[in-house]
């Protein structure tokens, strides 16, 4: 297909995801999340490919509005 598709996941529901495909039907994106790391406790390095490109959330700074601001 040469459609794009953005997919936004917890990393805990895409791990169970990974754990329930028994057939292998998503081995590219499996293979690409081990090679990228996005599942390890740290991932190091960024490893797009043509068809993947992680944008990892987990290690930006939480900020809180308060009513001081």
């Amino acid at each position: 297909s040469n459609s794009k598709v953005i997919l936004a996941i917890n990393l805990g529901t895409l791990s169970n995801f990974l754990e329930a495909d028994t057939k292998n039907n998503f081995l590219l994106l499996k293979e690409y999340i081990d090679r990228a790391g996005i599942l390890d406790d740290k991932q190091e390095k960024q490893d797009d490919d043509r068809y993947f490109h992680c944008v990892n959330f987990a290690d930006y700074h939480l900020y809180e509005l308060s009513s001081k601001g």
